[in-house]
């Protein structure tokens, strides 16, 4: 239908126009452009269908087709060559003229089909008008009407679609000189991007290597490198799965964003996943899963992942010089997703690094296993020599004191017999003194003046004097072989060589005996303090506990007179404990004992005297006999400037 050619359609034609023209400026895209044509270009022509041809360049025969009435805005035509037989738009690049047609079914045999070919313009038109976009001395394109009917277009819409024409080819061509030199700018962009890129990446890859130059803690390298590989991939979980034996495994370190469960520690047992798969990751496979429903993936295998969240996902092998240690694996769990090959070539030169770190790893574990158990070996080999040194000293101490009690045994064995001799004689003597000073009584009784002789013998000897004083001699004497007896019973008690088996024994005899023996070493500045509780019989080996009671007793007095204390204190403290144990304290006022060697005092061979004035034994002794021999206990309490006290602590039986 041909609109009537009258004054005022051409003036609001013009009008139109002269509108379109305006609106055209403010266009900066195709799509903007399209959205102007839909809205006015009604009102200039009468048609079914309107579209802009475009070239994709000057000199191909491709086409964006820009539907102005229909649903598809943007559709790109199938790559092809279009040829004369192809449709009227190449016929209109080729010629660059315009053409009108008022009916097709008018059209030459020949023509016919160029006008009817399914192009995207035609659609079963009756009438066409076709229109060349020109840009400089280039066709760009073509405005293309089409109409149901047959349609005369008047010489004045065709002059209005030349000036249409005119008006959107500057537009047109503008836009898509705009839109190419936006499409190099955003290859440079994309050139620049991926420079950066390769630099992130080169920086990422050589922090890896740093930090597994400079660090031998795996852990904490696995960890940054799979946090660092989340960030740049931007992807939502990254996991090292190591495998067993057996071809099993767990995830060992994970790196994981909300709200994607976690992974870590999961054995991720994949029913589908053989031997046969963990043979080609040996090899070097790398597999590349863009999205998992399409990736002809088995159905076990895509119900594991969909277990995991995981749409796709990009595994790579971590090989240990032909061994496969396990897998690196980077997820995503939102959406499906194409991995570039600079991200899988990123995954596997990390997987590298990963395989250098763990093999630094084993090596350093396996030098210090050596290590290890190359000082236990020594550890063991000191500890054996300085029991062999503690097991030669301690059998020269108890042969020293075999031989002691031996000697002590024999010299009161000696002393005591004619001790002994003496001891019972000296009744005998009393009883003889008394019948001389009966008989000289008697004597000087019948003469009261005795002869001259008897009075000088008197006067020179004193005779009158040694009456006196003979008695107390006896008792002196007899006073005297008590003691001596006494020292003697002393000796044989501490040798207690006819004890070498257990027996039951007063523990105050002991110490008696121990501070009897020690008696010349307590000086008036020495006081010494009993504080004895009733003890039942304790069964032990006598001279041992003997002996350490004699150790104790020498440190504590060595303790408080080498500190040059005025006055040295020593408290003796027995106690019945508990129903079958007993405690001896031994306590000193001396300088104390530091904490920081208190844990060493029972080592063999640790003493804090002076060379040649200890030989570190004593403690060590007194240990092994209290604790190992009869199943005690013994504690040290000391504070510094305070004083010391040890503590034993004897069950009544063994």
């Amino acid at each position: 239908m041909d609109p009537s050619p009258n004054a005022s359609i051409t003036g609001e034609s013009l009008w139109l126009l002269a509108e379109l023209a305006g609106e055209f400026s403010t266009a900066v895209d195709l799509e903007g452009l399209q959205q102007i044509l839909s809205r006015k270009l009604r009102w200039l022509f009468d048609f079914d269908r309107c579209t802009l041809a475009i070239r994709v360049e000057p000199d191909d025969d491709r086409y964006w087709l820009v539907d102005v009435t229909g649903p598809e805005q943007f559709k790109q035509k199938p790559a092809q060559r279009l040829l004369m037989d192809a449709g009227w738009p190449g016929q209109v690049f080729r010629e660059a003229k315009p053409y009108f047609v008022t009916d097709v079914k008018n059209l030459p045999l020949e023509q016919t089909p160029i006008a009817t070919t399914d192009n995207g313009i035609c659609d079963d038109a009756r009438s066409l008008m076709l229109l060349p976009l020109c840009f400089g001395n280039q066709i760009i394109g073509s405005l293309n009407f089409s109409s149901k009917t047959a349609h005369a277009y008047s010489i004045i819409w065709r002059n209005l679609a030349s000036l249409l024409v005119a008006q959107l080819a500057g537009q047109l061509g503008s836009i898509l000189a705009h839109e190419r030199t936006s499409t190099a700018l955003y290859a440079l962009q994309q050139f620049q991007l991926q420079v950066q890129q390769q630099t992130e990446r080169e920086r990422l890859l050589g922090g890896i290597a740093l930090r597994i130059r400079q660090s031998l803690e795996l852990s904490e390298i696995l960890k940054a490198i799979v946090r660092e590989v989340r960030q740049f991939l931007n992807t939502d979980r990254v996991v090292i799965y190591q495998f067993n034996q057996d071809w099993e495994g767990q995830v060992i370190v994970e790196e994981v964003m909300s709200p994607w469960p976690s992974t870590l520690g999961d054995t991720g047992q994949d029913n589908c996943f053989s031997q046969e798969y963990a043979h080609l990751y040996a090899s070097g496979r790398v597999r590349a899963i863009s999205d998992i429903d399409a990736a002809g993936l088995d159905t076990c295998h895509v119900k594991f992942l969909r277990s995991l969240k995981v749409r796709a996902n990009l595994i790579v092998p971590i090989l240990i010089g032909s061994r496969l240690w396990g897998l690196l694996v980077a997820h995503e769990c939102s959406a499906a997703r194409l991995w570039q090959d600079s991200e899988i070539d990123l995954l596997q030169r990390l997987a590298d690094h990963i395989g250098i770190a763990i093999s630094q790893a084993e090596l350093h574990a396996q030098i210090q296993a050596s290590a290890a158990q190359f000082q236990g070996q020594a550890e063991r080999l000191r500890a054996t020599l300085e029991e062999l040194q503690a097991a030669q000293t301690q059998l020269i101490q108890s042969e020293k004191m075999s031989s002691l009690g031996q000697m002590v045994a024999g010299v009161a064995h000696e002393i005591n017999n004619p001790i002994n001799f003496i001891h019972a004689n000296l009744p005998h003597a009393q009883e003889y003194v008394e019948i001389l000073e009966q008989v000289i009584a008697t004597y000087a009784a019948r003469s009261p003046e005795p002869p001259a002789e008897i009075v000088r013998l008197n006067n020179e000897f004193e005779l009158d004097y040694i009456r006196q004083d003979f008695p107390k001699l006896l008792k002196s004497m007899r006073e005297g072989t008590e003691r001596v007896r006494d020292i003697v019973r002393t000796l044989r008690n501490f040798s207690r060589l006819d004890q070498a088996q257990r027996k039951s024994v007063d523990l105050h005899e002991g110490l008696e005996s121990s501070l009897l023996l020690l008696q010349y070493r307590f000086k008036p500045s020495v006081k010494l303090t009993r504080r004895y509780s009733a003890l039942p019989l304790v069964e032990c080996y006598a001279g041992q506990i003997n002996q350490v009671f004699m150790n104790l007793l020498s440190n504590a007095l060595d303790a408080s007179v080498d500190a040059g204390a005025d006055s040295v204190e020593l408290t003796v403290t027995t106690l019945w404990s508990e129903p079958d144990w007993v405690s001896i304290a031994i306590r000193d006022n001396g300088p104390g004992i530091p904490a920081a060697i208190r844990d060493r005092i029972f080592d063999p061979f640790f003493t804090t005297k002076e060379v040649g004035k200890g030989t570190g034994l004593g403690l060590s002794i007194c240990y092994k006999i209290v604790v190992e021999e009869h199943k005690g206990r013994i504690e040290c309490f000391s504070e510094p400037g305070k004083g010391t006290e040890f503590r034993i602590h004897l069950p009544l039986r063994a």
